[in-house]
């Protein structure tokens, strides 16, 4: 009885955490980063992951010459069809070092253009070229 109580308060901690009202809720969770299509070329990975929960989020990538990972973390809000992310200062050079994040500053305003149980698709607007780079996800359990 006394597992099945912590069981139940468990899920129902997970569940709000991710339920917390906002039309965000689905992105909650993590996500494989599996093309960057850019303008001129399409780049494919399957080592780069975001994870979203809370307002917080993690970028990770995956290092095979050592099996360890580099991880910036930040803060995300869903304001209508946009996910802004803001990475703070102790994590920023990372970010940007990181090619495949393409990270320049602070915040980044992403359009949500696909958001399913299964996949995510964000765009960015380049400034210099006024053409969009889109980032496809699946959602990796």
């Amino acid at each position: 009885m006394k597992k099945a109580f912590i069981y139940i308060i468990l899920l129902l901690s997970a569940t709000v955490s991710c339920s917390d009202g906002n039309d965000g809720a689905d992105i909650c969770g993590r996500w494989q980063l599996r093309q960057s299509v850019y303008p001129a070329r399409t780049v494919t990975t399957d080592s780069v992951f975001y994870s979203f929960d809370s307002g917080v989020f993690l970028l990770q990538t995956l290092l095979p010459y050592n099996h360890e990972s580099e991880q910036s973390f930040g803060r995300y809000a869903i304001t209508g069809d946009s996910i802004i992310m803001t990475v703070p200062e102790p994590y920023l050079g990372q970010a940007k070092a990181n090619r495949h994040y393409d990270w320049h500053t602070a915040e980044r305003r992403f359009a949500v253009r696909t958001l399913t149980g299964s996949t995510l698709e964000l765009s960015v607007n380049a400034s210099r070229t006024g053409a969009d780079t889109i980032y496809v996800f699946r959602k990796y359990n």
